[in-house]
């Protein structure tokens, strides 16, 4: 092998390595965000299907958002005026929302207008969501949010997430994750108590 030859074979060694350093930051930096998270998720500081309570000074923000069935109002903030205020966020292709829209709708049955309840379908196509809002049954009114900007005003990095404001307008709570009948009941009864 001349000494050429030899020269060749390391410049291609030495530029394999260079390619392989960025992969090699990439799997650091997946490693260290992947630590993060399960510390936090370990802390409890983040964790899926817990709470974060809102200082009940946080105004609500405004919503006016096409109905998911455009024969229908309009869907916004302020036509619940008065009154408190769930709002769940959710997505056709979004399986523990699936699984928790029968919860929601039994207990909206059950405190009937009380408390309102309103759906924002996230990022999503109409079809799919139509399909969706018939298969699950819900009866209240569904908003169409294809973009997303809703959920990203109230600061919500997943679904399905449900936020709750009082008849003020203000945000009393956030949870992230699925709901049970019984512990979104429990939720409205230490919120919203009946009269």
């Amino acid at each position: 092998m001349t000494s050429a030859d030899e020269t060749s074979v390391g410049e291609r060694a030495g530029s394999a390595r260079r390619r392989r350093r960025p992969r090699r930051r990439l799997v650091v930096v997946v490693t260290l965000a992947a630590g993060l998270l399960a510390a936090l998720v370990a802390t409890g500081v983040l964790s899926p299907g817990s709470s974060t309570t809102a200082s009940g000074r946080d105004r609500a923000h405004d919503f006016d958002l096409e109905n998911l069935d455009s024969t229908q109002p309009r869907v916004t903030l302020a036509g619940f005026r008065g009154r408190p205020l769930v709002v769940n966020f959710w997505a056709s292709w979004c399986v523990p929302c699936r699984q928790e829209m029968p919860a929601l709708e039994k207990v909206h049955q059950r405190v009937n207008d009380r408390i309102g309840f309103v759906g924002i379908d996230h990022q999503d196509t109409r079809p799919e969501a139509l399909a969706f809002v018939r298969a699950t049954m819900v009866s209240y009114p569904s908003a169409f949010d294809p973009r997303g900007g809703t959920a990203t005003d109230y600061g919500l990095y997943g679904l399905p997430s449900t936020v709750f404001i009082d008849a003020d307008g203000r945000v009393l709570d956030q949870h992230l994750g699925a709901y049970s009948e019984a512990d979104l009941q429990a939720e409205l009864d230490r919120l919203f108590p009946a009269p």
